[in-house]
Formats: structure tokens, sequence, C-alpha cells
């Protein structure tokens, strides 16, 4: 763990070496948040105030941890729509890192209540993210003008973000207002160096579906076969090199995206509703193995009676037989009704079903053999054991 160290710091003196502004860009799981926490324990003081935008909740509440921990007399604060201008106007005055969204910085840089002067830097978090129209572009023009002499710090670890596109790197730079570039990929010689000395023991398991998320699944999956099928008939433009397993892809929207946008005029209603099916589909692919047996069927009622297209009308998925096989799936995994007696008004009976996720199974497993095997190291006099991370 030392060679890591020595590693983000190599990495922080190369960012604080840069004349005022730069974009760092590593590799995942090489510590972007340890040299965020360093950097911004550096450059905020009392009387300094740093930005800090894009980071999620999750990061915004751990550097507030962590400049606690550290003793500072101001420590970092996070603004989100709870505040009034007022509060938000004393919260800038005390100065230190504050943790902002670009909707709320917006506001308040053109409303003035916060001066650009009055700021030391600004801090990028997941600086691939920011466009030409993104809110942060808008947010660092604003503060270039009115502040020639702060810092930009733009910070990433997904560098195959910057592979998508023509000239991303260059395109996200020139949005961020930096020109010096800081490279950190694994095959580099101090990284690789270190990640040779730390090697990680990874254990992966794989956990099946159940037999009824299974079937939820395969039709969702034939539904979506379904939508291409009608994609292809529809449309004016050449789409028939749309198949089911691009469209399981994770980059199955934005590739699209691209192929429609020179002709995206010639696109039919018909056809862009199709596409946006296709992603709500998509995504209840994803919602099946993380959500529990309810919740899934909580969003399958509310897609069926919340669904309308522009015209006002509900999507052509909703109308397939598959569609109909996966309601009643879904709810077969949630219950079960059955009919007692005969004749024309038999009684009817609920039977709970309420089927778990077979995944968190799996992990008490984990975490049942992870304790034992702790106990055990405690049991032959072993004070710590190492650190286990489950994903």
């Amino acid at each position: 763990m030392t060679e890591m160290v020595h590693l983000r710091r190599r990495m922080l003196e190369d960012l604080l070496d840069h004349d005022k502004d730069c974009l760092l860009i590593m590799a995942q799981g090489l510590g972007l948040y340890e040299v965020l926490s360093s950097f911004v324990l550096i450059h905020a003081h009392k009387d300094t105030t740093v930005l800090v935008i894009n980071a999620p909740k999750a990061v915004q509440q751990r550097l507030e941890l962590d400049m606690r921990m550290q003793g500072c007399q101001v420590p970092a604060r996070s603004i989100n729509s709870e505040f009034t201008p007022e509060e938000r106007s004393e919260v800038y005055r005390q100065g230190s890192c504050i943790c902002v969204t670009s909707r709320i910085l917006v506001v308040d840089l053109l409303d003035q209540r916060l001066l650009p002067s009055s700021v030391a830097g600004i801090v990028v978090w997941d600086a691939h993210r920011v466009g030409e129209n993104s809110s942060e572009a808008f947010i660092l023009r604003l503060y270039r003008i009115g502040n020639r002499e702060g810092f930009i710090k733009g910070l990433s670890d997904s560098p195959e973000s910057f592979g998508s596109g023509y000239f991303k790197v260059e395109r996200v730079m020139r949005q961020l207002f930096v020109k010096s570039l800081s490279l950190w990929p694994r095959f580099k010689d101090t990284v690789e160096s270190v990640c040779k000395a730390n090697p990680v023991q990874v254990e992966e398991l794989d956990q099946e579906l159940s037999a009824g998320m299974s079937e939820v699944q395969a039709d969702i999956i034939r539904v979506i076969d379904a939508c291409l099928v009608e994609v292809r008939r529809s449309n004016k433009v050449d789409l028939s090199q749309l198949t089911l397993e691009k469209a399981l892809h994770t980059s199955f929207d934005k590739d699209v995206g691209r192929q429609l946008q020179p002709v995206w005029h010639k696109v039919t209603p018909k056809t862009r509703q199709l596409l946006e099916d296709l992603k709500v589909l998509r995504k209840l692919l994803s919602y099946l193995v993380s959500h529990d047996a309810v919740d899934f069927l909580d969003i399958l009622h509310t897609l069926r009676t919340t669904s309308r297209t522009d015209a006002g009308e509900r999507p052509f998925w909703l109308f397939t037989q598959d569609a109909q096989r996966l309601f009643q799936h879904a709810k077969d995994r949630v219950y079960l009704v059955h009919g007692v007696g005969e004749g024309d008004n038999p009684k009817l009976t609920l039977e709970r079903v309420l089927e778990p996720n077979p995944k968190w199974t799996l992990l008490c497993d984990v975490l049942g053999e992870i304790q034992g095997h702790r106990e055990e190291l405690r049991g032959q006099g072993v004070a710590r054991a190492g650190v286990t991370v489950v994903v």
C-alpha cells in the first residue's frame, strides 16, 4: 500500500506542477478521490474558496468527513436546492471547499451572488462529461471571464470515455480552458510497477437467474426484437445493421444517435418513438437484476399507465403478445391467483410468492464466509485481516 500512496503523491505533484490549469486522466481504481481530497486540503483555507462541481453526493459527504478529521477550520460544504439564496451567500462568504451543483452555480454567478474574482479555483469531477452545451462549460466560461488568475483542474478516471467521437480530449480541454494534460494509464511504467508490487486476488462469482427472472428476461428480449423489426420496416433511412445483439450493448444509443444525426430530419416520428422505447426496454433489463420482484412489477405498471407518444398514443411494444407475457411473468414473481370451486363464480385466492433476488442469497453466503474467515484468523492471534472489497 506504501507504493500506492507514493503513486498518488506523484499524481498530486504532477497536478500541482502544471501552471494553473490541467486535465488529469487516470485509469480507474488508482484513487481519483484521494487525489481530489489531497488537492483540496492544500488549497482550501478559511480565506480561500475552492469550488468542486459535478461531484456525486457520496464524494461530497466523504470529502466533508475527511476535512473534519483533518481539523479544518471550515470543512467542506455541499450546496443543493434546499439552500435559500441567503444561505448560499453565507456559505460562499465563509470560503473553504464548496461542492455545488452546476445548475445552482450558474444562477449564483449570473445573479452575482458569487463573484468569480473571489474564487481561487474550480475542480471539475468527471471532466469527461463536460460538453460544448453543458452547464459546466458555461460556468467555466463565466469564471474565466471574471477571473484570469484562478486555476481550473479537471479530473477523470474514465479514459474510455475520451475514445468516443473525434478529438474528444482536445474538445474537453477546450471547454475546460486548460492547456496541460496529465495521463496516468495502467501501462505507464510507474503505475505498472506499483500494480505488480501489490497484486490483487480477485474471486469472481456468477449467479444464475431464477426461473422467473429468466422468463421475464426472455420476454423483454423478444419485445426488443419486435421493436427492431418495426424500426427497420417503417424507416426511410437504412438501419438494416440494427441487430438484436447490438441493441443489447451499452453503447447502442450513442451508436444509433451518431448514425442518425445527419439524417435526423428524415426519421419519422414513429421511428423516433421506437428508438425511445428501445431505451426503456434496455433499462428494464438492468432493473430486472437490480430491483426486487415487487419494485420491478411496480415499474411495469407505471410504464403501462403513463407511457404515451407525442401524439398521445400508447407505445407500440405495449400491444405485443410478448409484452403481455412479460407483465404476466412479472406478476407471477410477486403473487399467484388461484380459483377455488366450480361454476361461473369460483372463489379466488391470492398466494404471495415474493420471489427474492438470488444475488442477495449469494451475497449473504459471501459475507458469512468472510466473517467466518476473520473469526478464524482472530482465533489464530491475527489482530487485523486484509481488506476485502465486495462489488
